[in-house]
Order: structure tokens, then sequence, then C-alpha cells
């Protein structure tokens, strides 16, 4: 859900979900699983500010929990894909910072 956009940052907000019923299916080659699940999301929600920078990078700050803020964070990874595949982004960097609210 996109709560505030400015010309080149997004805050967003990603709510928390419980599993109402969660089964494990198989492993995949990618080392992630099949999964079959019933979930529902609660009030509860981290908050993400995405910013498009004019130097190149991705500088990804977390706080609120210990989180890494390197390639192994996934935030990570999509804008270092983002600004890869992108033709817009020649250039240009992003900021990333997630404010942690979620317990685990």
């Amino acid at each position: 859900m996109i709560l505030k956009s400015k010309k080149k940052t997004l805050l967003l907000k990603a709510p928390a979900k419980i599993n109402l019923i969660l089964r494990v299916i198989s492993k995949r080659d990618d080392g992630y699983h099949e999964l079959e699940t019933w979930m529902q999301k609660i009030s509860l929600f981290d908050s993400i500010t995405v910013e498009i920078l004019d130097l190149p990078g991705i500088y990804l700050t977390c706080k609120g929990r210990d989180v890494p803020a390197d390639e192994s964070n996934l935030l990570w990874r999509a804008a270092d894909l983002f600004l890869r595949r992108s033709r817009n982004a020649r250039n240009k960097g992003i900021s990333i910072n997630l404010q942690k609210n979620q317990p685990g």
C-alpha cells in the first residue's frame, strides 16, 4: 500500500500476516519451498521508504530489529535487479529505509 509519493520517493506499508493454515509441499531446486497457505493480514506493518538517487549505488538501512543491510537482504536484491533492468535508472541509485515493526 502506497502511503505517500513524491517525484522520486515512495513510502510504503508492508502489512503483517498470520498463517491460519500452512503446509509445506516440497522443496524447490532454488532452496525455497512450495507451500499451501491461508493467510490473514493484520493491522501491524513495517514501513519502507524508497528513494531514487542521482548517484549510483544501493543504500539500505534497517531500523527496529537485527536485519542485514547487505546483499543478503531481499530489499537490496530487488533494488539491484531494478537498477540493472531499468532503462531509466542508468547512473541512478536507490536509498531504502526499512522500519521493522513486525516480530520475528
